[in-house]
């Protein structure tokens, strides 16, 4: 299984949820899967794909 980031936005901004085998171990760091990126509701889905891709490009980016 391949690990993924999903990323979607909320009125608080972008958020990122992490699947895969890569998830327990962000849960167990941050008691959650989903966490907040730094980019705000504001930004555009190309940039924020962009720029998650290029700062994990291990990682399978998809945008909802």
């Amino acid at each position: 299984m391949e690990n993924t980031i999903t990323l979607s936005r909320t009125d608080q901004g972008w958020m990122a949820e992490y699947s895969g085998p890569i998830r327990q171990e962000i849960f167990n760091l941050f008691h959650t899967a989903i966490i907040p990126t730094s980019f705000t509701a504001r930004a555009n889905h190309q940039v924020v794909q962009r720029e998650i891709q290029r700062l994990n490009p291990e990682y399978n980016i998809i945008v909802r």
